[in-house]
């Protein structure tokens, strides 16, 4: 079995999907008709997060020391803002595992969902052969 590299449209769906399998959640476009549109998805109308073709943008808290580290060895990769927004662009040399991003998204998703220290419900599951919308 061959693995293929994952294109940013592929990290970009994958991170979509998955936000989108969350409860609650809506999903809407940010600056529509400008050269940063991008897909925006919300909990409580609150974004968690922005994705399009090339990056994302989400919100880390347990995870912002390792994110900012990345950030500092790979700065054209990585971005971590003072509240904990960070930025993956997808076109990097080397990014991290889907997983690892997916477990960013999770942080984003939980700090607003049920606010700090509060566990939001767990992801809904999709069956194999189920409809993506």
């Amino acid at each position: 079995m061959t693995s293929r590299t994952l294109t940013g449209k592929d990290i970009a769906r994958a991170l979509r999907d998955k936000a989108l399998s969350y409860p609650d959640v809506e999903q809407s476009i940010a600056c529509k008709g400008t050269a940063l549109e991008c897909t925006t998805v919300k909990i409580k109308g609150k974004a968690f997060l922005f994705v399009r073709d090339v990056d994302a943008r989400l919100k880390v808290d347990a995870s912002r020391a390792e994110v900012a580290k990345l950030a500092s060895k790979q700065p054209d990769a990585f971005a971590i803002g003072a509240t904990g927004w960070a930025t993956i662009k997808f076109g990097a040399s080397k990014l991290p595992a889907l997983g690892v991003m997916e477990k960013w998204l999770e942080e984003s998703y939980q700090s607003f969902a049920e606010g700090k220290g509060k566990k939001a419900p767990a992801a809904k599951t999709k069956g194999k052969g189920a409809s993506k919308r």
